[in-house]
């Protein structure tokens, strides 16, 4: 599994932030969408992970009485 070193939540758009490391340390990125609004970021030169992007977070998990955020994160970066 991979080391998280932040998670940030934009609760105004419901966009859930799963950083590997600091994206304040990648000079370009780029992201691929890898299932439905759950997209990959990568550093654009060497294609490194630095994280996930999961658009519509809370929508996805609102049928859930309470929202583990880890085994919701894990789902999403399997899915």
């Amino acid at each position: 599994m991979e080391t998280i070193d932040r998670i940030q939540y934009d609760e105004k758009g419901d966009v859930l932030y799963v950083y590997l490391r600091s994206p304040e340390s990648v000079e370009d990125m780029v992201s691929e969408e890898v299932s439905d609004g759950v997209l990959v970021d990568k550093e654009r030169e060497t294609g490194e992970k630095v994280g996930y992007t999961i658009i519509d977070f809370i929508e996805r998990n609102e049928s859930r009485d309470g929202i583990d955020l880890g085994n919701v994160v894990e789902k999403q970066l399997k899915a």
